[in-house]
């Protein structure tokens, strides 16, 4: 019993460093003025604080991965979590703008080692059966961080000035890295020194079927993602004429509803098999989207819209968890750390093509009602091809036991017994 809570604790201190980096992923856009008043910055100077963020989070997922395979995840875990804590010191006290953008940096490499990491860790930590549960709780926190991190950073704002933005993540980190010590301690992601390479793992797991579906799965519905928050404020605001305040609270239904499903959707899956949950939220979001798509470029009601976004992201929340369960679950422990790469740079891949792809359909279409029309069938379009991937997935997994049981390292089950021992 004891093993198993320390193996818990170690979910929950990765589900805090998640909800750290994706908090400062929207945490700092409130402040802006602030900082661009206080260090008197133009528009281009000042975009270049979120980008310098963002940027790193984004870009060394990969090389990240390569390496990760090769670290002790607590040791790993600390040092970023510890380095994007004295990031957050550095921005808070910068004396000009150019200390602020190097903790943004120090900030962002750090994020990207624990955004990284926390699936391959978590996949590690708990047994087979429990991956389900400890995915859903992680993609719930990091949810709740990218939806709490606006009204966060409005009311430390009001009240203590944009300093206080940076300050409030150090206590967050010290808690953490405590959980982390107590969770994650003689844990490893393989068995001794491995001379694997790290470019070789990503491209044996993604010549598999099964996991390359599954990938594109997770690129599709976050491309729908990154697509809505481009679409939906030009149908709240010119279409539906919602104040700025209802209008936002409308756009938090979708978030809202992925992360109460999550650890729901989690808990599923342990019990019913991430195949069945992913394809069932799958066909659900084809129908969600549908449901939205018949109001979308017409007058209804705040509250008919956010029923129609909460269902949205109630069927997103049910998919998302099974199907990086089924990324986690496609290779060897030793190609952890490639799968949880190639799952981060899916996600952020595709929360940038979204809004990309919104602007270039609208550039063939005039008229604000036929590019809200347009742009969400062009989703519709993109879910549906989810919903394909996902059974080609599906078709494939079954035709690859025998080969992802050879992919197993010797004694891998044996390094599942040691790894529950150790943890003590």
């Amino acid at each position: 019993m004891q093993n198993r809570r320390c193996r818990w604790w170690g979910i929950i201190a990765l589900g805090v460093s998640i909800f750290l980096v994706t908090t400062d992923m929207t945490i700092v856009a409130l402040a802006l003025p602030s900082i661009a008043q206080h260090f008197h910055l133009s528009d281009s100077a000042t975009s270049t604080i979120v980008l310098s963020y963002s940027l790193p989070v984004t870009i060394l997922v990969l090389p990240v991965g390569m390496m990760l395979h090769r670290l002790y995840p607590l040791s790993a875990f600390v040092g970023s979590v510890v380095s994007f804590g004295l990031g957050s010191i550095l921005c808070g006290l910068a004396p000009n703008f150019w200390i602020l953008l190097l903790g943004r940096m120090v900030q962002g490499v750090a994020g990207s080692v624990m955004m990284t990491q926390n699936l391959a860790v978590a996949t590690a930590l708990v047994a087979p059966s429990e991956r389900g549960g400890a995915i859903g709780i992680m993609s719930s926190l990091a949810t709740l961080g990218s939806v709490t991190g606006p009204g966060i950073g409005g009311l430390l704002l009001g009240r203590f000035g944009w300093p206080s933005i940076f300050f409030v993540n150090v206590p967050v980190c010290l808690l953490a890295v405590l959980l982390g010590c107590i969770g994650l301690r003689g844990l490893t992601l393989a068995e001794g020194r491995t001379s694997s390479n790290g470019w070789r793992l990503m491209i044996d797991l993604l010549r598999r079927p099964s996991f390359s579906w599954a990938w594109f799965v997770l690129l599709m519905s976050s491309v729908v993602s990154g697509a809505f928050y481009t679409l939906l404020p030009f149908d709240l605001s010119s279409v539906q004429r919602l104040s700025p305040g209802t209008a936002g609270l409308v756009l938090l239904c979708l978030p809202f509803g992925i992360a109460v499903t999550a650890p729901i959707s989690g808990y599923l899956t342990d019990r019913l098999g991430a195949k069945v949950l992913m394809m069932i939220g799958l066909a659900l979001m084809v129908g969600s989207m549908g449901v939205l798509t018949l109001v979308v470029g017409t007058r209804v009601t705040a509250l008919d819209l956010a029923l129609r976004l909460l269902l949205v992201g109630i069927t997103r929340g049910i998919f998302d968890g099974p199907t990086q369960t089924l990324l986690m679950s496609s290779g060897s422990r030793e190609t952890l750390g490639a799968a949880s790469s190639l799952s981060a740079m899916g996600r952020n891949l595709g929360l940038a093509l979204g809004p990309l792809l919104m602007s270039l359909t609208w550039l063939w279409m005039t008229g604000l009602v036929l590019q809200m029309v347009g742009g969400l069938l062009v989703l519709d379009l993109l879910t549906i091809l989810g919903f394909l991937c996902g059974w080609l997935s599906l078709r494939a997994k079954a035709h690859l036991p025998l080969e992802v049981m050879k992919a197993e390292p010797e004694g891998a089950h044996e390094q599942d017994v040691h790894l529950h021992t150790v943890i003590s």
